[in-house]
């Protein structure tokens, strides 16, 4: 063997390289179940999938401006822009077109992936480019809950900073008040995140479909203002004078501060607790003027107090950064309503002080969340300028003529790609053991990614509240470590989940895998960690292309995996009777009906031989 083959390098092939915008047809603007149509013509005879991306701006719109509905919304802060997108297609072209791939509800796929392949960096990316939430440490709570990427009040992309500069806030927050965010999504299916260079030209191009989902199931609120969610991250009552004394500025079941004879306040100085106040400026207020309001028990996200029952509605008035003469700087708020009215609420009939700013006998230690049940909120989004920026790839001379001449002799070309496929299956909330048989036809599957997703019919004020959600976990914060303190979703609809889920077990090629029931009871018990479901989960995400980065919202989205080969392998699925076995507890019995979203992850084929196209699955 001459040594100079062996130090020397082959001659690569030059390759030319270009970004082409497509914009959408019939109109560059759409919103929620409207239907987007992007071509790739076939002039485009090469391009560079992995490297193209869908770009629009999104803006969000709240209803019609009444006393108490304002506040601060954004998209889905783990999955952005990818959260509004339902359903997605892609054709071939010409007059024969054939579905190469369909991503049936297509942002809880990407949701999964945007939750397991994910790490500083990748939220970082995501949040610049497609209009993620990213947590703010300036906004962090000082009560040990969990970070959340739904907290920034100073930096979020869909509301402008109403506190930069100013330590007092009137105006109420409108829709001015918010912004238009630019996206730009890699598509998350197996052409599009494909390394290998498409041949457009052979398929007469491409059609893609997107299918918009509804209002409903896309907005989010900060975190740091709901109490289903992480109470404790909340903005902390203070006294109605800002003292922070034991006794002056609370509020009593004799009198109420500076509330006259009718013992009603209508200000409140939030403590500094959770960075409230800090930089001097009002910007870290989780709340804007025109939201309501509510005062609520610390040990009981489900205790509304002071303002009967929670009948009485109060919304912001002013926000401001002051010092009181008897305390130190701290936040503000004036309400339209009396937030306290002694007389109003029998429950608060104890003994001594009711309501104060420390742990001691007698006191209700009082957290200020968004007033969740004032109106049936309803807002809407629209997309602008939506196009696909493509990387188009010029092959040199002699490239095209000589594959086109290969085919023409009766040559074939394969173009292999991972793609995934969703069975889709109604489970009932009484169903306690249940199999799932999925129709399967795949003969080159890998693995197969099952996400139970809550089926209820939420309002979009609950679903944005967690208000009659689920349970995530509960919470543990010091010496309130109480039930009542739970973590309910704010994500109904896009991720798993468990919902007591004790055992399941899959059904293939004649015999059970793996052999024993994979026991989950410990997890959906908020207990522990059942060890056996993530090891599954893993490796079915490896196969499956989704790189497992971390597991951090294992139970925020629920995932049953399994890996049906490994490494480079696959299992032919044709004919094979597939199902999985799932039992749930008895003690504490399912709470929701479920959209079962089972994907089978496998390669696909697209077969050109002369001039006919075809597709293996």
């Amino acid at each position: 063997m001459p040594t100079d083959s062996f130090w020397s390098s082959k001659d690569k092939i030059p390759i030319a390289q270009q970004k082409v915008s497509l914009p959408a047809e019939f109109g560059l603007n759409y919103s929620a179940g409207q239907l987007i149509n992007i071509t790739i013509p076939p002039t485009i005879d090469f391009f560079q999938p992995k490297e193209s991306f869908l770009k629009f701006e999104v803006e969000i719109a709240g209803p019609t401006q009444t006393a108490g509905n304002a506040r601060r919304l954004m998209l889905d802060a783990e999955s952005g822009g990818q959260c509004l997108i339902r359903d997605l297609r892609i054709y071939s072209g010409g007059a024969g077109r054939i579905l190469l791939e369909e991503y049936q509800n297509y942002n809880v796929l990407t949701a999964l992936k945007y939750d397991y392949e994910t790490n500083d960096n990748h939220r970082k990316k995501r949040a610049l480019t497609e209009g993620c939430g990213l947590y703010d440490p300036s906004c962090r709570s000082t009560h040990g809950t969990p970070q959340t990427q739904a907290n920034s009040t100073r930096n979020n992309s869909y509301n402008k900073d109403m506190g930069t500069s100013s330590t007092s806030l009137s105006a109420s927050f409108t829709d001015a008040d918010r912004q238009r965010v630019k996206c730009l999504l890699p598509i998350q299916t197996g052409i599009f995140q494909s390394d290998r260079v498409f041949p457009s030209l052979l398929t007469e191009g491409l059609v893609i479909e997107i299918v918009l989902e509804e209002n409903l199931n896309v907005f989010r609120q900060l975190d740091t203002t709901l109490r289903h969610k992480d109470l404790h991250a909340n903005p902390w009552f203070l006294s109605t004078d800002g003292s922070g004394s034991n006794v002056s500025g609370c509020l009593t079941n004799g009198t109420v501060p500076g509330g006259g004879a009718s013992n009603e306040t209508s200000v409140l100085f939030l403590r500094t607790d959770n960075q409230q106040g800090a930089g001097g400026v009002v910007g870290n207020c989780p709340f804007v003027v025109g939201q309501a309001i509510q005062l609520c028990d610390s040990r009981n996200s489900a205790s509304i107090v002071g303002s009967g029952s929670g009948t009485l509605v109060s919304s912001i008035t002013k926000i401001e950064y002051v010092t009181p003469a008897s305390g130190n700087p701290c936040i503000k708020l004036t309400v339209d309503n009396p937030i306290f009215n002694r007389s109003a609420d029998a429950s608060l009939a104890n003994n001594g002080v009711i309501i104060g700013p420390d742990d001691q006998a007698g006191y209700i230690r009082a957290i200020i969340v968004a007033n969740d049940g004032a109106e049936k909120y309803q807002p809407t989004y629209t997309i602008y300028n939506t196009e696909l920026i493509l990387q188009q790839v010029s092959m040199p001379s002699g490239f095209k003529t000589r594959m086109m001449g290969m085919l023409k002799e009766g040559g074939t070309l394969n173009y292999d790609f991972l793609s995934a496929t969703n069975y889709k299956y109604s489970q009932n909330q009484s169903d306690f053991v249940d199999n799932i048989r999925l129709p399967v036809n795949e003969s080159r599957a890998k693995s197969v990614l099952m996400i139970p997703t809550d089926a209820s019919n939420y309002t979009a004020e609950d679903a944005m509240s967690g208000k009659g959600t689920y349970h995530v976990d509960y919470g543990h914060f010091g010496s309130y470590s109480d039930a009542y303190l739970v973590n309910n979703s704010v994500r109904s609809g896009l991720v798993g989940c468990w919902d007591n889920l004790s055992h399941y077990q899959i059904l293939y090629e004649g015999k059970l895998n793996p052999s024993r029931r994979v026991n989950c009871s410990l997890t959906t018990n908020r207990e522990s960690i059942d060890q056996q479901p993530l090891i599954e989960l893993e490796k079915a995400l490896s196969m499956g292309g989704i790189v497992p980065l971390s597991f951090a919202k294992f139970r925020e989205n629920a995932c049953i995996g399994r890996a049906l080969s490994l490494q480079d392998g696959v299992v032919d699925l044709r004919g094979t009777d597939f199902s999985l076995q799932v039992e749930y507890q008895e003690s504490d019995t399912p709470k929701k009906n479920k959209l079962w979203n089972n994907w089978v992850c496998h390669l696909r084929r697209i077969v050109v031989k002369g001039d006919a196209i075809s597709l293996e699955i």
